[in-house]
């Protein structure tokens, strides 16, 4: 477990035996859905895999443990629609989502595409029966509608669209969060993204769901009216939360607060959370270095944790996801 994570129950706290951190919440293999491979398109062909590290080198694969069957199985699928794709000097990056619909993909890199390079590309999407594909937001085709299952919503998510990585971690995520603030009236869901958490603390909280990315809020506002009723209201908010964050003022009447940032953190946001009165704060972090600078501003406001839970998402990596629950 990242050591600044014991650094910060040990530094800040009189007792670190009261804040242990929970076992490691471990996955299957073949669990991850969404993967960003790197391809180079060579006169000897198409190389399709993942880079070296602090390299431009990619390093093909013929198989992958990690992702789930219905990716693992279509790497000839993959490569043969690459093929027709530009030759460049550096990789471009493909994205690859599974949904409930097939396969999303979608180009990212600004990859040249003339329009009979687009036919062909389209042709070769259908006949592998991808779900969607597109390049650089620009949907080519989309046969089918994507969709992820988040609580009782069907959400069709923007192409590229940030999704976490596994859908068994996003769901013990989201149990661990709704479960802290299931006595909340009022949630603030900041960086909010497609509505991994927002969906879900709707079931009985009403939610103020703020991101900057206008796409991803309008497919969690579809998602949100689809339920018919079914949902307490969900108002969204298109904002920069690092350049404006939301204000202790504006934090008046809401009774919990979730916030799942970039890696960069949410320094600014959790200075705001620190000045205000929430009774319960969920922090979700990808990075424990920003994370524990986060935690301690909320701690020098008076907060105090109540649980640590890391989430290995990202299996054979020594990256882990946390969620740290705080009340006053």
């Amino acid at each position: 477990i990242p050591s600044p994570l014991y650094k910060i129950t040990s530094e800040t706290t009189k007792d670190a035996s009261k804040h242990p951190v929970d076992p490691l919440t471990a996955f299957d293999d073949a669990s991850r859905r969404k993967c960003v491979f790197n391809v180079r398109n060579t006169q000897q062909g198409v190389v399709l895999g993942f880079s070296e590290r602090s390299s431009d080198t990619v390093l093909s694969i013929s198989s992958c443990a990690v992702l789930v069957p219905q990716i693992s199985g279509s790497l000839d699928d993959l490569r043969e629609i690459c093929a027709s794709l530009p030759q460049t000097k550096k990789p471009f990056r493909l994205s690859v989502l599974a949904t409930q619909n097939g396969l999303d993909l979608s180009l990212e890199g600004s990859v040249p595409l003339n329009e009979n390079t687009k036919t062909v590309l389209v042709r070769k999407a259908l006949a592998s029966g991808f779900a969607r594909f597109s390049s650089d937001g620009e949907i080519l085709i989309e046969p089918q509608k994507p969709v992820l299952k988040m609580g009782i919503c069907e959400v069709a998510p923007p192409p590229g669209a940030f999704v976490q990585a596994v859908e068994a971690a996003e769901t013990a995520m989201a149990n661990l969060v709704c479960d802290h603030l299931s006595d909340c009236k009022s949630v603030a869901d900041l960086f909010c993204g497609i509505g991994t958490f927002a969906l879900s603390l709707a079931g009985k909280s009403i939610v103020w769901a703020v991101e900057e990315n206008a796409s991803a809020l309008a497919a969690l506002d579809q998602a949100w009216r689809e339920t018919g009723g079914k949902l307490k209201q969900v108002k969204t908010e298109t904002r920069n939360l690092d350049r404006r964050p939301a204000s202790f003022q504006e934090l008046k009447k809401i009774d919990g607060v979730v916030f799942d940032p970039p890696r960069a953190g949410a320094e600014a946001q959790a200075r705001q959370i620190a000045k205000s009165k929430v009774r319960k704060v969920a922090a979700v972090s990808c990075n424990p270095v920003t994370l524990v600078r986060d935690l301690g501003i909320l701690m020098d406001g008076g907060y105090r944790i109540h649980r640590i839970t890391p989430i290995d998402q990202f299996k054979y990596t020594p990256h882990v996801e946390i969620v740290v629950l705080l009340e006053r």
